[in-house]
């Protein structure tokens, strides 16, 4: 039998009103925790940075769930889900692994290191969020910031006039 997945989506939960789950408590408890997003946005890098400063706030202590479960949370047990739905493996740029990678546009205002990289990630790249390549399966998707083989111009026109219709019938107008 599999041990079911947790899904944390902190900044829904805020938005809802629905209250704040103990991280630490559910880490300490071997619950497979991963992070999650419902459609609250669409940056998960700002999920993850909310999950951090939420279970910090909520706690009342700086040191509450520290990187080591962040790291856990969003790359370690993310990985570890989609092996099981998905097809390959996760998590690592070696022979074997799902040829899956993403490069951001993004000016470290200090050297990254590794004790450092989450730090980056949260308050730095985060905020900056901005995709130059993207390949999946080894083939490139998006180039210099753009997805390549669809008018994306087009797409986001059609999904205009889609919520337009949807919230006519809605609202009535």
């Amino acid at each position: 039998q599999k041990k079911p997945f947790f899904a944390h989506t902190p900044q829904s939960n805020m938005n809802n009103g629905v209250g704040v789950v103990n991280l630490d408590k559910l880490f300490n408890n071997n619950v497979n925790v991963v992070l999650g997003n419902d459609g609250f946005g669409f940056n998960i890098l700002n999920d993850l940075r909310t999950a951090l400063l939420l279970q910090k706030h909520e706690n009342k202590n700086f040191n509450a769930f520290g990187f080591e479960n962040l790291y856990k949370l969003f790359f370690t047990n993310n990985y570890k889900m989609a092996e099981r739905f998905f097809p390959g493996k996760f998590g690592e740029i070696n022979k074997g692994y799902n040829a899956d990678m993403v490069i951001f546009n993004y000016i470290p205002p200090t050297p990254v290191k590794f004790n450092n990289f989450l730090g980056h990630v949260i308050f730095g790249l985060s905020d900056r969020l901005s995709v130059d390549k993207l390949f999946i399966h080894g083939v490139m998707k998006v180039n210099g910031g753009k997805v390549l083989g669809i008018n994306e111009e087009k797409i986001y026109s059609e999904a205009r006039n889609s919520a337009k219709a949807l919230w006519n019938r809605i609202i009535g107008g």
